[in-house]
């Protein structure tokens, strides 16, 4: 999904496949300065 810079963006994902998934930008400074953040995807009860 492309944001535009200073753009916002909402969504409700549908999550299916369990594991760790990384969101961010595909541009290294922007990565290096927070534009990325790690969403983990786990089974309804598991604790983490």
């Amino acid at each position: 999904m492309n944001v535009l810079p200073g753009g916002r963006v909402s969504f409700d994902p549908t999550a299916s496949a369990e594991g760790d998934w990384a969101f961010h930008c595909h541009m290294l400074l922007h990565m290096h300065t927070g534009m990325m953040r790690v969403v983990t995807v786990r089974r309804e009860g598991e604790e983490a």
